[in-house]
């Protein structure tokens, strides 16, 4: 693993950082800042509490995620016609549900093909450095999870800002409400707006093409 390969795989990880002081972590993001209780309680959220869960689920984020979720609300809709969609999607009783489904109508005809991969890919890169701060895991393992994700995500995106979007809107779609992914986006926009413009950002720094192969 060289240099570049290394900086490609942490400003994946680094750009699961929103809100305010996004564009500032992902600038000075270290694997090893998170202390190994935090990288635990992260984790736990998703189920990942030893070396056998961290496994799965990184495997789970890479080959399945949140995007099979996402793809099939996406595919429900478009069996439904556009003048019904607010209507049904807004009879749907389970909070959670009814606000992923209305991320999969904003995001309905502005994705590509392969939608929210982008979030899974990012998700699979940050936990796997979270699972070696916590020890489940090893760091050969945590940069192989990396390479494996950044290999998928050049494959399915052809610059950072398509990576980006898709990242996006995947993160919204994981908030547990509408007040939440409404907030969410609003701190959003400013994080993408620097990340994507500012002279020192990193993704003008580091080519989406960095050749992954170890």
């Amino acid at each position: 693993m060289n240099k570049e390969q290394k900086r490609f795989v942490n400003l994946v990880a680094s750009l699961n950082y929103t809100g305010d002081l996004g564009y500032y972590s992902v600038l000075h993001y270290k694997p090893l800042d998170i202390t190994k209780d935090r990288a635990k309680k992260l984790l736990e959220y998703w189920g990942i509490v030893d070396a056998e869960t961290a496994h799965a689920k990184l495997k789970w984020f890479l080959e399945e995620g949140l995007r099979k979720d996402f793809d099939r609300m996406k595919n429900t809709l478009l069996f439904i016609s556009a003048p019904d969609r607010e209507q049904w999607i807004s009879s749907l009783e389970d909070e959670k549900t009814r606000n992923q489904y209305k991320v999969v109508n904003r995001y309905l005809h502005k994705l590509s093909s392969k939608t929210i991969a982008g979030t899974d890919y990012g998700f699979c890169t940050m936990f796997a450095q979270n699972a070696w701060v916590a020890d489940y895991i090893t760091s050969e393992d945590a940069y192989e999870y990396g390479f494996q994700a950044g290999r998928r995500a050049q494959k399915d995106f052809s610059k950072w800002s398509d990576f980006l979007i898709s990242h996006s809107a995947g993160a919204e779609f994981n908030k547990e409400n509408e007040e939440a992914s409404v907030a969410f986006m609003k701190s959003q926009q400013v994080m993408l707006t620097r990340i994507l413009t500012a002279p020192n950002s990193p993704i003008r720094k580091i080519s989406w093409n960095t050749n992954l192969v170890l």
